[in-house]
């Protein structure tokens, strides 16, 4: 009984990790590089803060790209010593999404 239970868990993350795959590849939408950029664009403006709040997160995200529901920034604080360079050398460079 424990085998079988085994069995269907196993099959059963397999799909899910198979559904998932192909939802992103046939419909990708970028949403973590757009999280980044707008965290990276609040730290910019020097309100680093907003960057964790939702409804300013997601208003910068809303300036960004066309979205439905609620995506605030998931990622711990230190990634912003990250992404802002990142955001800073994109912009520089003009080929950034954030710009």
């Amino acid at each position: 009984m424990a085998l079988l239970a085994a069995k269907v868990f196993s099959l059963s993350f397999g799909f899910v990790i198979s559904l998932a795959l192909f939802t992103n590849v046939t419909s990708l939408r970028r949403m973590g590089l757009m999280s980044f950029c707008a965290a990276g664009k609040l730290t910019l403006a020097g309100d680093a803060v907003s960057a964790f709040d939702p409804a300013g997160h997601n208003q910068i995200l809303a300036s960004l790209v066309e979205f439905e529901g609620l995506m605030p920034c998931a990622y711990p604080p230190p990634l912003l010593l990250v992404v802002t360079p990142s955001i800073l050398a994109a912009a520089s460079a003009l080929i950034s999404p954030c710009i």
